[in-house]
């Protein structure tokens, strides 16, 4: 009786253990059939991710080309160093709305100001050619060698003229309103454009550009030959020289002398020192000084001294 029992007992616990493995096997079943479908695949992940651009130092970089719309980077450069780097865009709008680009976002992961955003405005099939300003101030930079990577949102808006005038020359300037005003000249006569944004044609988010590192010991600057290590005036403002003069004991310079005035007509000399006076601080340099006349220094070596004389800028550099 007791191993009767005995037995229907195993048997019991071997039915048991048969439906659980066919219990398991069909769920594994079932699961099989739905678990590929909610994991990407490799193939799938990749058209997903944003993967970032590489910067073409000497030819185009395409930023996006969608629904009629192209931005590309020309590879023209404004570097000088003073107050805004300026990388030169090409903006195509070959739609039949007139469009207006605006971008925000971060350089070398600092976010960009408000008051660097950009508004250029393509009328409808034609190409605007403005500049991506980045503040050297604001974003830490001292060169273009400094700029590793730029993430940037573009917002294109449509826009409605409100007057329309052609002339050879234009310039431009916006109020809180969003509208545009452009006032066009030419020899012969003079007129007014503006236009306002009256609609979202599209926004583009995260463009992700990246930037070769410069060549080691390549900074982009020229220097001055008598001393190497103060970074030319003419790196940072358009000037031209009034004068120069230098000595020499034994075949080398013991003292040389430049006078640089702005090439522009109305440019104020002062505004071009103090320019120059605060990139040099930027890079690491010490101005000492005032008014009367400023010492360059790199640690104790004096570089030069600087004064301003009647709008000309003079150069006393120790070699």
């Amino acid at each position: 009786m007791i191993a009767k029992k005995g037995r229907e007992a195993s048997l019991m616990k071997r039915a048991v253990l048969f439906m659980l493995r066919i219990l398991t096997a069909t769920m594994l079943i079932w699961m099989a059939g739905f678990v590929p479908a909610l994991i990407p695949s490799a193939s799938a992940a990749g058209k997903n991710a944003k993967t970032a651009i590489e910067y073409i130092p000497d030819g185009e970089t395409v930023l996006f080309d969608q629904d009629g719309v192209k931005l590309m980077l020309t590879g023209e450069v404004e570097d000088k160093g003073v107050t805004d780097l300026k990388l030169k865009v090409r903006f195509e709008n070959h739609t039949d709305k007139d469009l207006e680009l605006a971008y925000q976002g971060t350089v070398n992961g600092k976010k960009l100001k408000k008051k660097t955003m950009l508004r250029s405005r393509a009328e409808a099939g034609k190409v605007s050619e403005p500049a991506i300003s980045l503040n050297y101030g604001d974003l830490g930079l001292l060169r273009f060698s400094d700029l590793r990577e730029m993430k940037l949102d573009f917002m294109i808006q449509i826009t409605e003229t409100l007057s329309s005038s052609s002339s050879s020359s234009s310039s431009s300037s916006s109020d809180s309103s969003g509208s545009v005003s452009v006032s066009s000249s030419s020899s012969s006569s003079s007129s007014a454009s503006s236009w306002k944004t009256v609609g979202t044609y599209k926004t583009i988010k995260g463009i992700a550009v990246t930037f070769p590192e410069a060549p080691e010991g390549e900074t982009g600057l020229r220097y001055f030959e008598e001393q190497p290590l103060l970074p030319h005036l003419m790196n940072y403002a358009e000037v031209k020289v009034k004068s120069s003069s230098s000595s020499s004991s034994n075949g080398k310079v013991t003292a040389a002398s430049y006078g640089f005035a702005p090439a522009k007509k109305g440019t104020s000399a002062k505004k071009v020192l103090d320019q120059y006076l605060e990139a040099l601080k930027r890079s690491g340099l010490e101005v000492m000084g005032g008014d009367s006349g400023y010492v360059i220094m790199s640690g104790t070596t004096v570089l030069a001294k600087i004064s301003l004389e009647k709008d000309v800028i003079q150069f006393t550099l120790i070699p």
